[in-house]
């Protein structure tokens, strides 16, 4: 049900709103793949002759993978991305070898995936699955696409959203401080405050509220 969701909402954007917009779909997916190809095999119009003009076919491209267990729902993610030309990029870019991204006590699985247009491959320039840590069974994936910025967004002061406001620095994890880090979550004050943002989302009605609730 999940991927048929995400498949008609694909569709409806670029059906209705942009045709030409790429997607990216990211996260623990619970799905193993294995080593099915998320592509259609020997794909090409020679071979049904009433496809329409603009057809194009599916290219056959490598993918490895640590993992080689299939699951049920790694079936349907493979199908998703037949469906709607999108391509796993775990394994495929970057010199990435498709290493497992969930380390538990019952073995290790590679569920936490990166899913996108097949034409976005090419603008992967790093592409890393961090070494497991304390704080989670799942490791982190770190990646990064190549840009062009515009222009306009641009100014002597660093990057401007589109509503001209700058950018903020971000935050990079840094795994020394992991105990720190882990300490301080559990300490009573943050402890109470997440305990009250919990009360106040489950309280929130609507998005406009959880973003109060979240920002306020």
């Amino acid at each position: 049900m999940f991927f048929s969701d995400i498949s008609n909402y694909l569709i409806d954007i670029q059906e209705n709103r942009d045709a030409n917009c790429n997607f990216m779909l990211i996260g623990d997916l619970n799905s193993r793949c294995g080593t099915l190809e998320d592509y259609v095999i020997d794909d090409a119009d020679a071979y049904i002759p009433t496809l329409p003009s603009d057809y194009v076919p599916d290219i056959g491209l490598p993918r490895v993978t640590q993992d080689i267990i299939i699951n049920s729902n790694g079936r349907r993610l493979i199908d998703f991305c037949k469906e709607t030309s999108t391509r796993i990029a775990n394994g495929r870019v970057c010199g990435d070898l498709g290493n497992c991204t969930y380390v538990g006590s019952g073995g290790s699985s590679l569920v936490d995936l990166v899913i996108t247009n097949e034409c976005m491959l090419k603008y992967f320039s790093s592409f890393i699955v961090e070494e497991p840590n304390i704080l989670s069974d799942h490791c982190v994936v770190e990646f990064s696409i190549l840009s062009n910025s515009h222009p306009d967004n641009v100014n002597d002061n660093g990057p401007v959203t589109t509503n001209g406001e700058h950018l903020n620095s971000c935050y990079k994890w840094n795994k020394d401080n992991a105990e720190t880090y882990s300490s301080n979550l559990a300490s009573p004050d943050i402890q109470l405050k997440l305990q009250d943002l919990c009360d106040s989302l489950s309280n929130s009605p609507s998005a406009a509220d959880i973003d109060e609730s979240v920002l306020g």
